[in-house]
């Protein structure tokens, strides 16, 4: 299991993105209670993203919190509401960050998603993810408004293969 497709909270509630292959759901549910999760909860992936990552869309926050990715897209969307659907059945409160649409890539099936929930937070420190693109200060002014104190990183390049910050850092922290 990546660690990109593993998310937790303090009280042992795990969430991954469903995998296309079916034997993978129950191998990524014995192992997360392996690692001590309490309970399993599977998200939809977003469309066409070719990690399948859950921290593309999610982060959770103490106390039941969680960041969520927002777009305008109805597609992309339609699979967010059902996500949202589910955290909030298990008492999440959402907190919605503004993403831009993706961007699909030449000569594939696949989409680059700009992710600013892909993110390190450290406390009340929040490093979050920079594109150089419109929707970049909406982005930051939605972890700001939640007492966040917002540092920029340059994430144009690292995007381009599929990651961005939580990707690059989950190894450390």
């Amino acid at each position: 299991m990546d660690v990109g497709n593993f998310q937790s909270d303090e009280n042992g509630n795990c969430f991954l993105s469903y995998e296309n292959e079916p034997s993978l759901v129950k191998h990524y549910k014995d192992l997360a209670i392996s690692m001590g999760c309490s309970t399993v909860n599977f998200l939809d992936p977003l469309p066409y993203e070719p990690t399948r990552h859950i921290d593309i869309f999610l982060t959770l926050l103490a106390e039941k919190n969680a960041l969520v990715a927002e777009f305008k897209d109805p597609e992309i969307q339609t699979v967010m509401d059902k996500n949202y659907s589910v955290l909030k059945s298990l008492g999440y409160t959402l907190h919605k960050v503004p993403h831009p649409n993706p961007i699909k890539l030449p000569d594939s099936e696949t989409l680059e998603y700009y992710s600013y929930i892909n993110s390190v937070i450290i406390g009340k420190k929040a490093f979050i993810p920079k594109y150089g693109i419109d929707s970049d200060e909406p982005a930051f002014k939605a972890y700001s408004e939640l007492g966040f104190d917002v540092t920029a990183v340059n994430a144009k390049y690292v995007i381009k293969r599929h990651g961005s910050l939580h990707c690059l850092t989950h190894y450390i922290f």
